[in-house]
């Protein structure tokens, strides 16, 4: 049982590390969005900000799971580019809050829109039911990543 869960563990890495390579690739060859000087953490901050409406810096930091100092460094290339504000809070200066710019929200409304088209185009070649195991599947190890004592 160890050896297969551990082949199994193999298996499914090398094919996500695959399946990731194989979506970026799709994924921005056939972009026509202007987001070549965005690089990849970048556009998660700005999915995550998008997510919450805004976000503290200090938060930023969390999710991404970086330093403050490096999200700091990030967040000054995305206001230099026009995809971010700062917005200080009314009662503490001291926190800093990440909101996007219109421009950045064109730019995640387009992503969403190309990344559902290219969904679509791959989930299309499978049955209805592979198409609903699979979600099952991948709510099932979300509810188990996010929250392991409920299932």
């Amino acid at each position: 049982m160890k050896t297969e869960l551990s082949h199994f563990a193999e298996d499914l890495i090398t094919n996500f590390v695959q399946i990731r390579r194989g979506v970026m690739k799709q994924f921005f060859s056939f972009s026509n969005l202007d987001i070549g000087k965005i690089t990849i953490p970048q556009m998660t901050s700005l999915w995550l900000i998008d997510s919450s409406g805004s976000m503290k810096m200090k938060d930023l930091a969390t999710e991404l799971n970086i330093t403050l100092p490096a999200t700091t460094g990030m967040i000054n290339r995305l206001y230099k580019l026009g995809l971010v504000n700062r917005i200080l809070d009314e009662s503490d200066r001291r926190i800093v809050k990440i909101r996007l710019t219109l421009k950045a929200r064109e730019i995640i409304n387009a992503m969403k829109k190309q990344q559902k088209e290219m969904i679509e185009g791959v989930f299309g070649k499978l049955s209805e039911k592979e198409r609903q195991d699979y979600l099952n599947i991948v709510k099932k190890i979300r509810n188990i990543i996010y929250n392991p004592h409920s299932v």
